[in-house]
């Protein structure tokens, strides 16, 4: 089986990475038989993010999530370091809305209450044995035990998706 996990940086991708039972597979490498696990970021360029809407098509898909606001939080911390700039998070959140999320991924939100229920229907739906004791994995800015706050407002496009795992309040 060949799974798909294209995360949005700092939403819990090495988490989740480590969670899937597969050797991972490069981005531009053909499909092969036996399990495989294709992962990395939606940033990274032009080409990729074609590889990934060609995927998503063809093979199950899990997308990490943190809260919005945690996502942002790391990024602020690391702004400055390996392109870092707002206006990336903006675009792997939209390339995530418009061309991802349509063939419908199983999400994994790994900071909420919830988390478990979302890691139990992947196991069952995929047949495999993903268990976690939910630790933090490379958290190199302590953003795990943070409190979710407020989106941001011009990341308010990405609130009919998020509301489907989080609480967030809508404007009027």
């Amino acid at each position: 089986m060949i799974i798909c996990m294209p995360t949005i940086q700092h939403s819990g991708t090495l988490f989740t990475r480590a969670l899937i039972p597969f050797d991972p597979i490069s981005l531009v490498e053909k499909p092969r038989e036996g399990d495989w696990l294709y992962w990395g970021h939606m940033h990274r360029d032009v080409a990729g993010r074609d590889n990934w809407k060609k995927l998503v098509k063809r093979f199950p898909t899990i997308v990490p999530l943190r809260h919005p606001s945690l996502i942002s939080e790391s990024w602020k911390r690391r702004e400055g370091e390996f392109e870092k700039e707002s206006w990336r998070l903006k675009e792997e959140w939209k390339f995530l809305i418009d061309e991802i999320d349509p063939y419908n991924p199983y999400y994994l939100p790994i900071d909420s209450p919830q988390r478990q229920d979302y890691l139990d229907v992947i196991n069952k739906d995929l047949g495999i044995n993903a268990r976690t004791r939910w630790k933090p994995v490379h958290s190199k800015k302590q953003t795990f035990n943070l409190q979710p706050k407020e989106i941001d407002s011009e990341l308010d496009f990405i609130k009919p998706l998020i509301s489907r795992f989080y609480k967030v309040n809508h404007a009027n």
